[in-house]
């Protein structure tokens, strides 16, 4: 009977192992399940005031945020991640290297959430607590602590470039890159990935300041290690390599080779189509882009009739996300009815284009 709360300790674990498969395959039904075996338990075992069955509790809110983020439920996923960091601080007293880890991870956790909001601020102000125990723990010198001190400074470059401070985002990114250029030699997967998003936000910079090649140079170093990275089949790696095909697509569009970036587009498209049977939102709306995209370069093109059949594609998927009240989802609807009352006036079709601005001005109107 001694026994019994490490059995159950070890059972919640495995949960949560379990629900992160789960989640690495976008199965947010599938892992919240597991999420929830686990805190059932984590909920009983913390009662002892026990310091790992305490850490174990935080860990399963934290999940079941995650799970809330996926979903773009906010306020949900801050609940969960507020009772994960009230543990979490609690527990950073003891003053070990773990506890202090995860008190840091909670802090970028509640900067997310201020980041969806676009609190910039209150982001950045979460981001600088993580820093700044990032930096003490690095000092260790352990590949873990160094790719989490690489992460700190990726996410602040993100509010700098939010901000439209790119010389600040820069340097954040340039730090983050240096971090993962040294711990990719390992060869780990979760560090090459790492490495790819280095190279992506810098060529995103690129992008911002308009240096095609520049932005091409760092997209296609990102490109390199996606293609290797999906061959996994990992959904997530998957995406990334559909992010590389579109951003090398959009330096194409912007040079006029619609040829190339209609190739690029067309080969992000195929993973898309695939990655959407998922379901999730997140993989419906990279359908909708990818849809876009491509109608996008119809358009250029004067193929009106191939831009159309795009555009109804993604009309489609933005009506169903919108009819969810699925996040973001009216200001895409908008963009689709603007793109095909574009389309209808340069056919001439005049009463379709009306029909469709009308659409989008109502939407306005009312939110």
């Amino acid at each position: 009977a001694s026994g019994a709360p490490q059995a159950k300790g070890d059972l919640s674990v495995s949960y949560i192992k379990l629900g992160d498969i789960y989640m690495a395959r976008n199965d947010l039904a599938g892992a919240e399940a597991y999420y929830l075996k686990s805190l059932a338990i984590d909920v009983k075992l913390a009662a002892s005031g026990e310091l790992q069955a305490q850490r174990d509790l935080s860990v399963s809110y934290e999940r079941l945020g995650d799970i809330c983020m996926a979903r773009d439920d906010l306020a949900s996923a801050e609940e969960y991640y507020l009772m994960a960091h009230s543990i979490s601080e609690e527990l950073a007293a003891s003053g070990t290297p773990e506890a202090q880890r995860d008190l840091a991870v909670s802090y970028e956790k509640l900067g997310g959430i201020c980041k969806a909001r676009n609190n910039f601020a209150g982001a950045e102000e979460y981001y600088l607590k993580a820093l700044a125990i990032g930096e003490e723990l690095a000092a260790s010198g352990t590949p873990e602590a160094q790719r989490d001190l690489a992460i700190s400074y990726g996410k602040l470059g993100d509010i700098c470039k939010a901000r439209n401070d790119l010389a600040g985002a820069e340097g954040y990114y340039l730090k983050a890159l240096t971090i993962d250029e040294k711990l990719a030699v390992s060869g780990a997967p979760e560090v090459q990935r790492s490495l790819s998003i280095s190279y992506i936000k810098l060529g995103d910079i690129y992008m911002a300041r308009n240096d095609l090649t520049g932005a091409k140079a760092y997209y296609l170093k990102a490109l390199a290690i996606n293609e290797e990275l999906a061959a996994s089949g990992a959904q997530q790696e998957k995406r990334d390599l559909a992010v590389s095909y579109n951003n090398l697509g959009v330096i194409c569009k912007e040079r006029n080779d619609l040829a190339g970036a209609e190739e690029y587009y067309l080969k992000a498209l195929a993973i898309l189509k695939e990655l959407a049977a998922s379901g999730t939102l997140q993989a419906r709306r990279d359908l909708s882009v990818s849809y876009h995209n491509l109608g996008e370069i119809c358009k250029v093109k004067n193929d009106l009739v191939g831009a159309e059949g795009y555009y109804l594609k993604a009309l489609a998927i933005d009506e169903e996300l919108a009819a969810s009240d699925a996040p973001k989802a009216l200001e895409d609807l908008v963009e689709a009815y603007q793109d095909l009352a574009g389309e209808y006036e340069a056919r001439g079709d005049l009463t379709l284009a009306k029909k469709y601005t009308q659409k989008a001005e109502k939407i306005r109107e009312n939110h």
